[in-house]
């Protein structure tokens, strides 16, 4: 008992020294810090992606004013044709006004016309075919937008780019070949223009040439300034294409990660749950530990008081030793039901451990739900953060459509004004500035998203280490839970001992009393039996005389010989049961060594047993009741209320016996 003591104190030590709630606290204060982080992660990401589709939006409005732009600038190009045109058609009809000398110039004349008229309506159809171009163009672009509004990824932009690019190239060779055609015609119309009309005034062609020269400039210019802007947009995507790949991965890092932290969330959990088990069952088993100990002690007291009345009524058992042969016959049946007992107890001690198995899976079924509980209030409070951030990005949304719709009206209202070529080259100046403005805050905002990007890598770098070092504490937790399971498992097994030192003690106790009592009870029965058994043997002896002398016939003579036979039986009973009191009285000369021995009563299985079952006890087995505890306390003693049903005699088998014989010998 004191060894057990000692290591009760030990594990008591053992458990107040470790600092695993301390270590715990620490833990959930860094899966706080982490959930924190992680949710303001998401909201960066969040924003990134709102920037990125606004970015989207902003080049696919550029690209459309590109190739506005350039439709504008092929109607320039065409109003020019069509102007220089027209002055030829008119310095050709002052001519015409003119007298022709002779029949050659008159011919010279009208091929120019014809050809001049020939010309305008090529000019006319390549400008229809201009306009139709751009517009096609224009309207494949905007089917494409609304194709793939749903699902648009960075990754389709190159191939806009590239679709734009092929469509201005054919452009571009469609009007090579009408500009050395035009200039070709343009010499042989001057040529036949110098012959025919040597004095047409000067001062308007000159005036249109100028006009000419400077428009020509200006288309120069804005094809620089178309190509610039190309190589820009071309810039724009890849940063764009590089930049969305970094948030692609940080994106799958972030997951990892909440992954990671889920599952440390649950084994930290998990180890709490063990922690206070633990602790729950340290102080059961103390509890426990101290009930029996005062149990032991009143037990002991106990039976010094049972050991002096065993001395007592060492004087009583000399007088009872033939009815101790008897006792050991009805030991065995006594015997056999404590075995049944026994099983039955095992039974239900399983039945219970059972049920305390069942309602600690309730306990941690209700924890489980409690936690749950949490992560779903904390889940809407995050859907309710999200919603007003994506309220406030629905309104920045609508600033920017209501922005794209006055744009398209200053697009239509540009498109109305093309007839006048110095408003319109001034519209195309502020509309390249409103380009170039673009690209730069695209180069801002990729600026931008570069440095978000690095910040989150840093982030998931600190993460990753966060979750190394909960790792590292995981394992620490789980050691020393096994080790204060282990303790559980010693003290438990210390514990099972001691309860078998107190059922043995009990079963002992109840044992010493059932004897005595019994021992008192037999004596009496076996006095009035005897008596009995004397008074049936006369009333037997006396009937057989009478039926031999009454009966003398056969019949009568059979039934004598049958009644003498059950008579003989009867007394053969008798005499066996008189010989079977005359060895339980020798063995009750033995009881006094018995009673002054009482360890050697486990070890032989001397108990005394009086039911009337005809199993037998397992021959290697100490008379343990294993009764089941209550309060934590141990086997209460056999009361003296039990003797009632001690007092069945062992000679009931025999009355029944001697009744049935009676009853057919007064029949016949």
């Amino acid at each position: 008992m004191s060894a057990l003591q000692n290591n009760i104190v030990d594990l008591k030590q053992q458990l107040e020294a470790s600092d695993l709630q301390e270590k715990l606290q620490v833990a959930e204060k860094d899966c706080k810090d982490l959930k924190i982080e992680l949710l303001t992660l998401s909201k960066e990401l969040k924003m990134l992606a709102l920037e990125r589709d606004l970015s989207n939006q902003a080049a696919e409005t550029a690209s459309k004013q590109h190739l506005e732009s350039v439709k504008k600038i092929t109607r320039v190009e065409a109003e020019c044709r069509r102007l220089r045109h027209v002055t030829r058609r008119t310095s050709l009809a002052n001519d015409s006004s003119r007298p022709v000398p002779n029949n050659a110039c008159m011919e010279s004349l009208t091929d120019s016309q014809s050809d001049s008229g020939e010309h305008m309506l090529a000019i006319d159809s390549e400008v229809k075919n201009s306009d139709l171009w751009a517009s096609a163009l224009i309207a494949e672009l905007d089917q494409f937008k609304n194709g793939n509004e749903g699902t648009r990824d960075l990754v389709n932009n190159p191939v806009e780019i590239d679709l734009m690019d092929d469509f201005l190239e054919m452009e571009k060779l469609a009007a090579l070949p009408e500009a050395d055609h035009m200039s070709s015609s343009f010499g042989t119309e001057t040529d036949s223009d110098q012959a025919v009309t040597r004095d047409i005034s000067r001062g308007e062609t000159e005036a249109l040439q100028h006009q000419v020269i400077d428009l020509q400039a200006k288309v120069e210019k804005i094809e620089h300034e178309k190509k610039d802007l190309e190589m820009a947009l071309a810039e724009a995507r890849n940063q764009l294409d590089t930049s969305c790949d970094t948030l692609m991965a940080a994106d799958g890092k972030l997951v990892d990660l909440q992954m990671q932290l889920n599952f440390a969330n649950e084994s930290k959990d998990a180890a709490l749950a063990q922690a206070e088990r633990l602790d729950g069952e340290r102080k059961s088993l103390a509890l426990q530990f101290e009930s029996k100990s005062a149990e032991v002690e009143k037990l002991q007291g106990v039976v010094v008081s049972l050991e002096e009345k065993i001395d007592a009524e060492k004087t009583l058992s000399a007088q009872h030793k033939a009815e101790a042969d008897m006792a050991k016959a009805a030991k065995d049946t006594l015997e056999a039901q404590l075995r049944s007992t026994n099983t039955e107890i095992g039974q239900l001690r399983g039945i219970i451990k059972t049920l305390e198995s069942e309602v600690q899976k309730g306990k941690i079924c209700h924890r489980e739900l409690e936690a749950q509980i949490e992560a779903m209030k904390t889940e809407s409070e995050r859907t309710f953060s999200v919603e007003s951030a994506k309220e406030s990005l629905e309104a920045q949304l609508l600033v920017a459509n209501s922005e794209i719709a006055k744009l398209r009206v200053t697009v239509n209202a540009l498109e109305s004004d093309a007839a006048k070529e110095r408003e319109y080259s001034s519209e195309v100046k502020m509309q390249l500035e409103a380009v170039e403005g673009i690209r730069k805050v695209l180069g801002s905002e990729l600026e931008s998203a570069h440095q978000e990007t690095m910040k989150l890598q840093e982030k998931v770098s600190s993460l990753e280490v966060r979750l190394k070092e909960q790792s590292v504490l995981l394992v620490e937790f789980t050691a020393k839970a096994e080790d204060a399971v282990s303790g559980r498992k010693a003290m438990a097994s210390q514990l099972e001992e001691a309860n078998l030192e107190l059922a043995k003690l009990t079963n002992k106790v109840s044992l010493l009393q059932g004897k005595i009592e019994q021992e008192k009870l037999l004596s009496e029965e076996y006095e009035a039996k005897c008596r009995k058994l004397e008074a049936q043997l006369s009333r037997d002896s006396r009937e057989a005389k009478l039926w031999r002398l009454a009966n003398t016939n056969g019949d009568l003579k059979f039934k004598q010989e049958k009644e003498v036979a059950s008579a003989a039986g009867k007394l053969a009973e008798c005499q066996r049961t008189i010989a079977n009191l005359g060895l339980q009285l020798k063995s009750l000369t033995n009881l006094d060594s018995v009673m002054t021995e009482p360890g050697k009563l486990e070890s032989k299985d001397t108990l005394l047993d009086f039911r009337e079952d005809g199993t037998e006890p397992p021959a290697d087995e100490s008379y343990g009741l294993h009764l089941p505890m209550s309060n934590g306390g141990c086997a209460s003693p056999v009361p003296r209320a039990q003797s009632p049903s001690s007092r069945r005699s062992v000679f009931s088998g025999y009355r029944r016996s001697v009744a049935t014989g009676a009853e057919q010998g007064s029949e016949m």
